[in-house]
């Protein structure tokens, strides 16, 4: 072994004596390194390598530029929202099938995406009129990249086995160099133990969730490692692993918030009832989510930690990720506020807070705008437009295998949307953004109530069951055998309904206000312009004032 005039060591490492460590004197003349091995009688010398090469970019493997061309969309009927389409490059000659599962903007405002298998891309062109969209693959060979975030200007993505830090050594646009950022996660062969989303808080610390190993048919679950079903926080170095949660079997996606909330989706299935948003804060942590072969020994006093809302099929049979509207950002709902992202019903969900005392509850309504594919991960671009990414990969309505959208509020068109949703001891209080005609908002008939449970055990997934009249037979034998077809709600009656004094709040009376884990909403009002008005909330009520 050589390093031209000056001596290198191999040695073998400390905390794996099977491997070598090769060491270079700092300023090695030539950085020429010959290694001579050996196995039997004969000693094999290698090639001269000179090391300067891995300091510096090589040749680009993907130089071709690929355009297509996007198209802007309109307004639906009622929809203050249009969704434009980022046409992706599908035919591509590395049959690089496109999957995307994270994304983020570099500080020029094109995007890099990374696919579930494996590639990352880069598009720009969607700035001006979308008539030229340039794609170009970046990197490739990672693992079930299904996140990604851009952190003063370097690229980090998330797989099933690491983060990974990408750097261009050359500028020439391709990755040279695939940093191993932080790789502590531990993984298994099972094939749902996904690795989910990437987001950062303002100190910088990484954020991820990742899922339990769920068997082929999704019910019960392979042997359990200690990061089955965890949101992890990693720092801003990448030297420091912990676990923030444990019990998530299938989060989907995370959001971090802008004073260091953290929320994930959930699916339902064994020790989940339906679908549902978690929440909690740092200072909470650890929590415990639910599934109780995940739960681990960091959480094995915590009780439940209870989602902010439950999420029937219809609404969200998979949820993806959650992202917060940033200050300075006109988007038709107001900084701060949070959006739930449905991988299964391909929909974007406002979510409106609802905090008694100590008690973080929410309501959901859906955002009109119709998606090409899946809903799962989200980021608000600088010019205000959020840009939304999925794809099929299991159960999901998306019409398309992949898509890549930007939605725009279009200030011209009314927002017809509830804003928020507040519960009092008497019922509930709804505020819009536009003012009511007062005949239909006054009509406690303009207004139908529904109520229900469900019960959370080793069952995959809950029926739905009477909160008026629980039929204990029956909550006893959902914990023994799935209740799928069980659906037994209760009519709430609207004993009044009474228009605010702001012409733009409905004051709702029901008869035997109380907690449950769904209600449900449905209206069917105007503006005092005569735009039909039409919609439903749900929400988790854990308390009333």
């Amino acid at each position: 072994m050589r390093d031209g005039k000056r001596k290198a060591k191999l040695e073998p490492r400390a905390d794996h004596p099977n491997q070598l460590i090769l060491r270079m004197p700092k300023g090695t003349d030539q950085g020429l390194v010959q290694v001579a091995m050996r196995r039997g009688k004969n000693a094999k010398n290698s090639d001269l390598v000179h090391l300067d090469l891995f300091t510096k970019g090589g040749p680009a493997s993907y130089a071709e530029v690929l355009t297509t061309q996007g198209t802007e969309g309109q307004p639906n009927e009622g929809s203050a929202w249009a969704v434009d389409q980022i046409t992706l490059p599908q035919e591509n000659p590395w049959k690089s099938n496109l999957r995307f599962g994270g994304f983020d903007f570099l500080d020029d405002n094109t995007a890099v995406l990374s696919t579930w298998n494996g590639d990352v891309w880069k598009v720009s062109g969607f700035q001006k009129d979308l008539s030229q969209l340039r794609w170009r693959r970046i990197a490739s060979g990672l693992f079930e990249s299904l996140g990604l975030k851009v952190v003063k200007g370097v690229i980090y993505v998330n797989g099933r086995d690491q983060i990974t830090r990408l750097h261009d050594l050359n500028g020439d646009e391709e990755m040279d160099y695939y940093e191993a950022f932080n790789r502590d996660v531990i993984i298994t062969s099972n094939f749902h133990e996904f690795t989910f989303d990437l987001q950062t808080d303002a100190e910088g610390n990484f954020y991820f969730c990742k899922g339990s190993p769920v068997k082929a048919g999704g019910r019960g679950f392979d042997t359990i490692q200690p990061h089955h079903g965890i949101v992890a926080k990693v720092s801003a170095d990448g030297k420091k692993f912990e676990v923030l949660a444990t019990g998530l079997r299938a989060p989907g996606g995370l959001g971090v918030g802008p004073e260091g909330q953290i929320t994930t989706g959930e699916n339902e299935g064994t020790w989940q009832p339906c679908c549902k948003v978690n929440f909690f804060t740092p200072s909470q942590a650890p929590v415990f989510l639910g599934t109780e072969p995940s739960r681990h020994e960091l959480c094995k006093d915590r009780t439940f930690h209870e989602p902010i809302c439950y999420l029937p099929m219809s609404v969200d049979n998979s949820g993806g990720s959650q992202v917060w509207v940033p200050q300075g950002v006109d988007f038709g709902l107001g900084a701060g506020e949070l959006i739930h992202l449905s991988y299964g019903q391909s929909s974007l969900y406002r979510v409106m807070m609802d905090r008694i005392g100590d008690v973080t509850q929410a309501t959901v309504t859906k955002i009109p705008v119709s998606l090409q594919s899946s809903a799962m991960r989200a980021r608000f671009h600088p010019d205000g437009s959020l840009f939304v990414l999925g794809f099929r990969g299991w159960q999901t309505n998306a019409p398309t295998p992949c898509a890549f959208q930007r939605i725009r509020f279009v200030k011209e068109k009314p927002n017809l949307l509830v804003k928020s949703q507040k519960h009092t001891s008497k019922g509930i209080v709804l505020h819009f953004d536009q003012e009511l005609e007062e005949e239909l908002a006054n009509d406690p008939t303009s207004y139908a109530v529904e109520r229900w449970n469900y019960v959370r055990g080793p069952q995959y997934g809950s029926g739905e069951f009477s909160v008026d009249q629980p039929d204990e037979k029956a909550l006893a034998n959902a914990l023994q055998s799935e209740t799928h077809k069980t659906r037994v709600h209760d009519t709430v009656e609207v004993l009044s309904a009474k228009l605010g004094e702001d012409g733009k709040s409905v004051e709702l009376e029901l008869k035997g206000m109380k907690p449950c884990m769904t209600l449900k909403i449905a209206y069917d009002l105007e503006n005092v312009d005569g735009e039909i008005m039409i919609g439903e909330t749900y929400s988790t009520v854990k308390a009333l004032p």
